[in-house]
């Protein structure tokens, strides 16, 4: 498949310790054990331990407790048992307690972030992919490769997609190409579009809209024909990014819901919800966004919308939601904007004094007074 050469083949081809050797060696150290049985105190002992055991002398069962087999002898000596580790098959202990404790977990996902985590993957780069795939293979799983994705680490994916070619992928999915467009990694989507097969989602021009990425956006909507859903406008309005939002509306046809102008005046940004009054007034509902707007005291908001929808809004709703907050600025263009604004001031100071605003109250009361002193 590709892969690299294993630490094992290249111990293999390293100089290490002659067959010869090692049988010289081995039979060195059970002659010294022989040498050490000759002691009659060593025999009687050695005759001992297989009656200790409950087996007689020479059965093949008994075990001499004394005389250490050639085997243990081997084991005993430093040069040998360094010889043979060196050919062991495995990682480093660090890695393999890492390994470890995945094994433990359930959850796909809280796997894929513990090993980006354990190991940190972004910083460390291919180096410890490369040791961790060739020794263990299995913690590569959608989810992974998907984080990874999501990370950007273009040239992670790349040396994945090598080991595994298209007709044998088992952890590229439609979502690492869905989550490598929420990157912001134009090359990375571009590699995935055009090595492999799984393509992608709707999600990818979704996440690419949502986090920013305009030459994500353009390049799937002109490579690709996945489309993408009304979160990809939603989610541009709530980060306010016009851009995204004009090109979706002049070239996508999935356009966005309610939510878009919601979040766009949820957040302040005058300029989304003014391109969406304009451009898609059917999708705005006046309610639920002025009521984002006074939640936040975005006072120019409110006045657009109002501007645009001037038959909407409950004028005592607003006015007590503004008062609760303690936007000054809105409940005075309320005042003056609406003229039955005025009769609810009790109520607009009940909830001003029941949050503690202090200041608003004292406007209220003063208000109030000058009414009162209009109508007498």
């Amino acid at each position: 498949m590709g892969c690299a050469p294993s630490k094992i083949d290249e111990l293999a081809s390293a100089p290490g310790p002659k067959v010869d050797e090692v049988s010289i060696a081995t039979t060195a150290t059970t002659k010294q054990s022989a040498k050490r049985t000759s002691s009659p105190a060593l025999s009687t002992r050695s005759a001992l331990s297989g009656s200790i055991l409950g087996t007689p002398p020479g059965s093949p069962l008994a075990i001499d407790l004394y005389n250490p087999s050639p085997i243990a002898a081997v084991l005993g000596d430093p040069k040998l048992v360094k010889a043979l580790t060196a050919y062991q098959y495995g990682v480093e202990a660090t890695l393999h307690e890492i390994v470890v404790q995945w094994k433990r977990l359930s959850d796909e996902h809280a796997k894929a972030r513990y090993i980006m985590r354990s190991f940190d993957v972004p910083n460390h780069g291919l180096a410890r992919v490369r040791t961790l795939y060739h020794h263990r293979r299995y913690v590569f799983t959608p989810e992974l490769v998907t984080l990874l994705a999501s990370y950007g680490c273009t040239a992670i994916i790349e040396y994945l997609h090598k080991q595994e070619p298209t007709e044998t992928a088992t952890f590229f999915t439609p979502s690492t190409m869905d989550a490598a467009a929420g990157s912001g990694k134009l090359s990375l989507v571009t590699f995935l579009h055009e090595n492999r097969t799984e393509g992608c989602t709707h999600r990818a021009m979704d996440n690419a809209a949502i986090t920013g990425h305009m030459e994500i956006v353009n390049f799937l909507h002109t490579q690709r024909n996945e489309g993408c859903s009304v979160e990809a406008m939603n989610g541009a309005a709530r980060k306010g990014n016009l851009e995204i939002v004009r090109f979706l509306h002049t070239n996508r046809p999935e356009g966005c819901d309610h939510n878009a102008a919601d979040a766009a005046a949820l957040h302040g940004h005058l300029a989304i919800v003014e391109f969406l009054c304009e451009h898609r007034k059917v999708d705005v509902v006046s309610e639920s966004a002025l009521a984002a707007a006074i939640e936040k005291g975005h006072v120019a908001i409110v006045e657009l919308l109002l501007a645009t929808f001037p038959t909407e809004g409950n004028t005592l709703k607003m006015l007590c939601d503004a008062a609760r907050r303690g936007h000054l600025p809105i409940i005075k263009f309320l005042y003056k904007q609406r003229a039955e604004a005025t009769r609810y001031t009790s109520q607009a100071i009940f909830y001003a004094n029941q949050k503690g605003h202090t200041g608003l109250v004292a406007y209220l009361e003063a208000e109030q007074r000058h009414l009162v002193s209009q109508l007498a």
